[in-house]
């Protein structure tokens, strides 16, 4: 039989698992998306700030046209100032780093010093960024140089935002990439993620033995039902027998009538002869048949009382009596 409870049960707990783990992991991929658009969107308000404000200090760097000169930019007194004035505007903001790169891929400002004249060309962000796309990248640090010092175990996202000169939406002058300082709102998302896969795991748990409570019911009414049906046939079965059995000696008493009719056929057939021979004074021949009339009578009455009681102990030989009826007949 179906075992329908051990089934479910298995079945639908491993169905709710997985559905808790897939809406854990749809709730964080939403977030997350959502969380860079929002951080990104206000990253590009940051960078336009910026731009609007440090223009005129950036432009000189940024048309810089020589690459010799890359490596002597971080001497120059505009950089620190430029780097103290970035750290005034970004004092309690999220920002951590700032970059600022020429069209050549080329670090002309970093708020870390060292890396001014790196080549970031082939960054897949900047590359992007030069034909007027956003792109950001969500990264784990173990260590980050940031404004204030080295920073340490941070979620970190970098945004690539074009610069545009005059407000024009198609010439790209730069590339500005701003760090954040992520950790406490993917902190957030992490914590409302596990109070999610709590709630649905509670909510399921209580579904889960709603359901196997039910089914549990269902297959106990199967089980009774199931037990009911085998009864049922199990009955039909022994009506079967009975039935064949009633058949087999049905067939049987006929078969002992037809004999018995027989013997009682030759008996009569016996007596009249012995009449005959009294008739004719014959009391020899007379009295021998006779005896043998008795003897017939009396196995054939022994013989049909043992059959009787083996039919009704059932361990009747049935092909045994009649041969030995038909014997006495000879």
């Amino acid at each position: 039989m179906f075992h329908l409870r051990r089934y479910f049960s298995i079945a639908s707990l491993l169905a709710f698992i997985l559905v808790t783990v897939l809406l854990g992991m749809l709730y964080r991929s939403v977030a997350l998306h959502m969380f860079i658009q929002l951080e990104e969107n206000k990253n590009v308000e940051l960078t336009q700030s910026f731009a609007n404000s440090l223009w005129p200090e950036l432009q000189p760097l940024i048309a810089l046209t020589e690459p010799s000169t890359h490596q002597d930019i971080r001497d120059l007194p505009i950089v620190d100032e430029l780097r103290q004035a970035v750290i005034q505007q970004m004092h309690g903001l999220s920002v951590v780093k700032v970059k600022v790169y020429d069209l050549d891929g080329h670090t002309i400002f970093s708020t870390q010093v060292d890396q001014i004249g790196e080549d970031g060309s082939a960054n897949a962000g900047f590359q992007g960024a030069l034909r007027g796309e956003v792109a950001s990248e969500l990264t784990h640090r173990d260590t980050f140089s940031a404004f204030e010092g080295t920073i340490e175990d941070q979620d970190v996202l970098s945004t690539y935002i074009p610069i545009h000169e005059n407000g024009s939406l198609t010439d790209v002058v730069g590339v500005f990439e701003l760090y954040s300082n992520v950790t406490p709102f993917l902190r957030e998302i992490n914590t409302t993620q596990r109070q999610l896969i709590v709630g649905v795991s509670i909510a399921l748990l209580l579904l889960y033995l709603v359901l196997l409570f039910i089914v549990s019911r269902a297959d106990g009414i199967m089980h009774h039902q199931h037990a009911a049906q085998l009864a049922a046939v199990e009955e039909i079965r022994r009506q079967q027998r009975a039935v064949a059995v009633f058949q087999e000696r049905e067939h049987l008493a006929r078969e002992i009538h037809d004999s018995l009719g027989q013997v009682l056929g030759y008996v009569n057939t016996q007596a009249q002869a012995a009449r005959s021979l009294l008739s004719k004074e014959k009391y020899g021949e007379t009295d021998r048949l006779l005896e043998r009339l008795v003897t017939v009578a009396q196995e054939s009455h022994v013989d049909l009382r043992k059959f009787i009681l083996q039919l009704q102990t059932g361990e009747q030989d049935e092909l045994a009596f009649l041969p030995r009826l038909a014997a006495h007949l000879e």
